[in-house]
C-alpha cells in the first residue's frame, strides 16, 4: 500500500448523505483512504495499519479495525477470510446495496480530509440549498424579502433550516448544527443571518422576550431572527455508471 498522490474523487452526494444518516463518518473517511490508495484491496499487516493510523490521526489500531467491522458488516467492504484480503467496494456497488443514485456528485479533495466534518456539512447544507432553489425555480416556495425570483434572478444565499434537515435525516438538531459550524470553519458554507424587526407594544415585548428564544434587543429594537441563508462552494459533477 501507497498513497497514491490522486487528487480528487467524484462521491455521490446521496451516498454522503446516507454516511451522515448513520453516523459513518470517520468509517466512511477512511473507507475513502483505502478507496484512493489501497488499488481495490489490502492486507492489514502493521506497516498498513501504522500509514493508515498516522495518515488519519488515528491513535489505536483497535480502532482501525473496529471501522473496518463496521465497514464490512455494512458490506461496503469485503473480506476474504482464507487470504486475509480486504476488498474495497466502487461507490456504485455501495450505491446499489443501499438503494442509492449515484449519479450526482460533489468533487472530494484531499485537503477535505482535514476537516472531514466540514465536508460533510457542507454536501448535507449543499443538498438541501439545490432542492430549495429547484423548488424556486418552479414557483412552489417564495422567499421572505426577495424579489426578482425568477429562474433567471434566484438569490445567491437560499435558506436552509436546521430543523428541516435534522427532521428530513432524522438526525439530531445538534448534530447539524455541529456539521454546519464545521463546514462554515471549512470555508465551504457561507451563511448569511437573517432577522425581521418586530413591532409590538410593552406587553407583547414582555411575553415575546420571554417565550421566543429567537428574539433579542438591539438599540431598543427587537427583532426575530429568521432561518439562516447559506452558500455552498463546492464543485459538482455528473457521473458515468
Amino acid at each position: 500500500m501507497h498513497l497514491s498522490g490522486q487528487t480528487d474523487l467524484h462521491i455521490p452526494t446521496s451516498l454522503i448523505q446516507r454516511v451522515v444518516e448513520l453516523h459513518f463518518f470517520y468509517e466512511f473517511q477512511l473507507y475513502l483512504f483505502l478507496k484512493t490508495n489501497a488499488s481495490g484491496k489490502i492486507k492489514l499487516d502493521t506497516s498498513r495499519l501504522n500509514l493508515i493510523a498516522s495518515h488519519l490521526s488515528i491513535k489505536s489500531k483497535s480502532t482501525i479495525h473496529a471501522r473496518i467491522r463496521t465497514l464490512c458488516d455494512r458490506n461496503w467492504i469485503g473480506f476474504n477470510s482464507n487470504s486475509g484480503i480486504y476488498f474495497i467496494r466502487g461507490f456504485n456497488n455501495v450505491c446499489k446495496i443501499e438503494g442509492l443514485n449515484p449519479k450526482y456528485a460533489v468533487v472530494y479533495f484531499e485537503d477535505y480530509s482535514i476537516n472531514f466534518l466540514g465536508f460533510l456539512g457542507a454536501v448535507i447544507f449543499m443538498n438541501f440549498y439545490k432542492a430549495v432553489k429547484r423548488r424556486l425555480q418552479n414557483g412552489a416556495v417564495s422567499i421572505k424579502g426577495e424579489t426578482n425570483q425568477s429562474h433567471k434572478a434566484a438569490p445567491l444565499y437560499l435558506p436552509v433550516s436546521i430543523t428541516g434537515v435534522a427532521n428530513s435525516l432524522y438526525i439530531s438538531r445538534t448534530l447539524v448544527h455541529r456539521l454546519k459550524s464545521h463546514a462554515v470553519k471549512a470555508e465551504l458554507l457561507f451563511v448569511k443571518q437573517r432577522y425581521t424587526k418586530l413591532q409590538f407594544n410593552s406587553v407583547n415585548a414582555f411575553v415575546i422576550q420571554r417565550y421566543l428564544p429567537n428574539t433579542f434587543k438591539k438599540n431598543g429594537e427587537f427583532f426575530l431572527r429568521e432561518v439562516d441563508s447559506v452558500y455552498p462552494i463546492l464543485k459538482t459533477s455528473l457521473r458515468r455508471f
